[in-house]
């Protein structure tokens, strides 16, 4: 009985609190709210105020959907077997034949790289901002390479 008691003194008091399903517009300006909270955030972090993380960002966006968008446009077109490695070795035939699926995985594959060094980068830029820099203009030269390979041997295997 003294169990029953004490457990009633210290009972929380619960209010029925109605959950009221929220309008489109508000649903949009919530939406709106993290967003600039989220902009405000990474406005604090120092490694956003340089250019290469941005230029770095810029071309990651461009390079991977771009080659994979351009891809399935043309896959149609192309043979079922594409030149992807040229062998200067090899007498005759120079360029090794891949399957064309495998222009669609390259893109998807650039993307997961992409993103696992832009984590990485943000970490380094911690330790080092100068090496984080140039790793982001690297970066930044290697995607503008991958764009002009891909878009070559598209058009070696499109056109």
């Amino acid at each position: 009985m003294d169990e029953q008691i004490e457990s009633q003194k210290y009972s929380q008091l619960q209010l029925p609190l109605p959950v009221r399903k929220l309008t489109r517009r508000e649903q949009l300006q919530n939406w709106f709210l993290r967003l600039r909270r989220r902009e405000e955030e990474l406005q604090l972090q120092p490694q956003w105020r340089s250019p290469a993380l941005a230029f770095l960002m810029a071309s990651s966006i461009a390079a991977g959907p771009l080659m994979f968008v351009i891809g399935l446009l043309l896959f149609g077109r192309m043979g079922s077997r594409v030149p992807l490695f040229y062998n200067q070795l090899a007498s005759g035939s120079k360029w090794i034949q891949v399957d064309k699926t495998i222009l669609l995985l390259l893109p998807l594959v650039l993307g997961v790289i992409l993103y696992i060094l832009i984590k990485a980068l943000t970490e380094i830029y911690k330790i080092d901002r100068r090496l984080a820099n140039l790793l982001c203009l690297l970066i930044s030269l290697f995607n503008a390479c991958f764009i002009l390979a891909l878009a070559q041997i598209f058009s070696l295997t499109a056109f």
